[in-house]
């Protein structure tokens, strides 16, 4: 097996800097949508001041992610 893949080189990382927060970004795609969508729906339900303003700062906070201002 080893004869076969001799005169291959060797394989090589891929360009550019490693990602630090690749397994992050899996988290926030996965976990915040529900979370918003749960937001929402208390917010529909029982529409207090602090229901509004943390479902605005999810919103906003997600979108800020997306757009890569952070």
């Amino acid at each position: 097996m080893a004869k076969r893949f001799k005169g291959y080189p060797p394989p090589c990382p891929p360009p550019g800097r490693p990602k630090r927060f690749g397994s992050f970004k899996l988290i926030i795609i996965q976990f915040i949508p529900p979370i918003i969508v749960f937001q929402l729906l208390r917010t529909l339900f029982l529409p207090t001041a602090f229901d509004l303003f943390l479902l605005a700062c999810m919103i906003v906070l997600l979108l800020c992610y997306f757009c890569g201002i952070f």
